[in-house]
């Protein structure tokens, strides 16, 4: 089984290195490949990539030309080049614990079509800023109790999900909203799904992408179509 794990990067200089070490002593024996898509980075996060990449094979390093800054874009685009028959996607910053990846795999089955990590269920961990915490619990609530759907953690961008699966949703988000739009229109399109509680931390380095007022219209444009 071959696992693609989508990383989109945007001046993570501080980060990529950490989370490569991590995901390699993570994922030992296991058949993977890392497909990160520079986001437009100013920093040195590009040359990093490029330079470990030559090195490490299963490493590969997508960048953007010609297209939007955004992660939902950066997420189909290494969609579009990954190899695996199982998708995983999660964040550079590190906020996502690579160790949470062996939850996922161990959960994996023939009948699964997706697997979400969740900040929410009762044995998750969730290390994160109060307002940031607040504000992600309230609009998970609010999408829950307005699509009537049982997952406890509907932005979640940290999962697992078959391949083929995948390309039938048709994503169109281009942003953070990606990560409801996925999980949503799994829901509604009868795959089966089981959730997990992961280890959700605050960045250690680095300066977050996250705008809370462009988060709430991308996500409000989501819920009126």
């Amino acid at each position: 089984m071959m696992l693609s794990i989508i990383i989109p990067v945007r001046n993570e200089e501080k980060n990529v290195i950490p989370l490569i070490q991590k995901l390699e002593n993570v994922l030992k024996q296991k058949n993977y490949e890392l497909i990160f898509i520079d986001d437009y980075s100013t920093d040195g996060t590009l040359s990093y990539l490029r330079k470990i990449s030559r090195k490490k094979t299963f490493i590969r390093v997508i960048q953007k030309k010609n297209q939007k800054i955004g992660v939902g874009i950066s997420i189909k685009l290494g969609i579009s080049h990954s190899k695996g028959k199982f998708i995983l996607t999660m964040d550079a910053d590190l906020s996502h614990n690579p160790l949470d990846i062996l939850k996922f795999l161990d959960e994996l089955d023939e009948d699964t079509d997706l697997i979400v990590g969740s900040r929410y269920l009762e044995k998750s961990k969730y290390i994160m800023h109060n307002p940031r915490k607040i504000l992600s619990k309230l609009f998970n609530l609010f999408l829950k109790l307005l699509f009537r759907v049982p997952l406890s953690d509907i932005t979640s961008g940290f999962r697992l999900i078959k391949k083929e699966k995948l390309l039938k949703l048709q994503l169109e988000a281009e942003n953070f909203d990606i990560h409801p739009e996925l999980n949503l229109k799994a829901i509604f399109s009868h795959f089966k799904i089981k959730e997990i509680p992961i280890v959700f931390s605050q960045r250690q380095r680095g300066k977050s992408k996250l705008n809370y007022f462009q988060m709430f219209f991308y996500y409000l444009k989501l819920i009126l179509k």
